[in-house]
């Protein structure tokens, strides 16, 4: 065996050992999914029908933040961790929460004076 075709298969043997026990590219070692998705495909729809189904795409990237810290503060073991990821979820959500409760505008002063205006002339 000459020296050239021993280093092709030490090379050979090295890859072989290196990919072993890996999986192909594309698929899981958890064949039914990940846990940790599975959770937060879970409370990301529950919150969005608690919003009303309709977010502008800032406000469902917000949604999924928070969804993903809550995730993440479930699965914490440290305390001080599982609190800070905890509020920054609640202020998430407070902030999509201050944004639903907008009212929608009312009428302007001048269309409230032209209907009053409007009312007078009609009792004459």
């Amino acid at each position: 065996m000459t020296q050239a075709s021993a280093g092709t298969m030490q090379d050979t043997a090295e890859v072989e050992r290196r990919t072993r026990g890996r999986f192909k590219p594309g698929q899981s070692g958890n064949p039914s999914g990940s846990n940790v998705s599975k959770r937060f495909t879970e409370l990301f729809e529950a919150m969005l029908l608690d919003f009303g189904g309709e977010l502008s795409a800032v406000e469902r990237a917000l949604l999924a933040q928070a969804c993903r810290l809550i995730v993440r503060s479930e699965r914490e073991r440290d305390t001080d961790a599982c609190v800070r990821l905890s509020n920054a979820s609640a202020r998430l959500l407070a902030t999509l929460r201050k944004k639903q409760r907008q009212p929608a505008p009312g009428p302007t002063l001048e269309e409230h004076l032209r209907a009053a205006e409007l009312a007078a002339k009609a009792e004459q």
